[in-house]
């Protein structure tokens, strides 16, 4: 999946509040932030032992109903900016990043995740007011990823850095899911459109986990007006910044198996 040039991010505190605490992360990461009326500048400096060369990442502050957005831009070498801007994460306090329920659905699954970049690649695949119902870990074939149900659809993203998303069937594409046990650890069965899908090695109740909120949801939606799939995008979230990046191809109801 192509990594736009331009990523946004949202912030509940006050915008005031929001700033200090990027700045501090900021810092602590050996950035300098900047301020100026329109918004924020991050200057990254030169590192010879860090193999890295200085950059800018200007980002745009806008207040909306919801707190602060953040637009930043990062230019040509989007993998590097989102290297950075991740280092800001992690050093943000704990509690103030904003998942999309992804830490929430993880708590109660009992799934233990690595770091806030294994958070970071589901996210970055959500959109904006997308909310994570439950994850697992399993295998896609003979790759490693996290499993994650959202009210919209089901995603399997792989582990890599950029969190590559190898499944994305939007719940209304007439799929379904089928429950398995094995020696090497529960299995779901996907009907994605004409094709089949298994992801297998999740751990004891995972599966269990995603197939009952699947259910759950399907009756909810059955109960209500159907919604169409959000816009395909890339995101990064923060509770006092969420970081997000748009691919938009517009509103689909098309399972890509990738």
């Amino acid at each position: 999946m192509r990594l736009p040039k331009r990523f946004a991010g949202r912030s509940w505190p006050a915008k005031n509040e929001a700033l200090a605490l990027l700045d501090a992360a900021a810092r602590t990461n050996g950035f300098r932030p900047l301020h100026d009326a329109p918004g924020i500048l991050l200057e990254i400096p030169r590192s010879l032992r860090m193999r890295r060369p200085a950059c800018r990442l200007p980002g745009a502050v806008t207040e909306t109903e919801r707190g602060t957005e953040i637009h930043w831009t990062g230019g040509e070498d989007m993998p590097r900016a989102l290297k950075h801007l991740l280092g800001v994460e992690e050093a943000m306090p704990d509690g103030k990043m904003y998942y999309h329920g992804m830490d929430e659905a993880s708590a109660v699954s009992g799934v233990v995740l690595e770091g806030r970049q294994a958070f970071r690649n589901v996210v970055r695949n959500l959109g904006g007011d997308e909310w994570v119902l439950a994850v697992a870990q399993g295998k896609l074939a003979s790759e490693a990823g996290i499993v994650a149900l959202t009210e919209q659809r089901l995603l399997f993203v792989k582990g890599d850095g950029l969190g590559t998303a190898r499944l994305d069937a939007p719940l209304d594409s007439g799929g379904g899911l089928v429950l398995g046990k094995k020696s090497s650890g529960e299995t779901l069965r996907i009907r994605a459109g004409p094709a089949t899908v298994i992801i297998s090695q999740m751990g004891h109740g995972e599966g269990h986990g995603i197939t009952e909120k699947f259910r759950e949801r399907m009756k909810e939606r059955a109960r209500t007006t159907p919604i169409l799939p959000a816009q395909e995008k890339i995101v990064m979230g923060v509770r006092t910044g969420e970081w997000a990046s748009a691919a938009g191809s517009g509103p689909q109801a098309t399972v890509r198996i990738c």
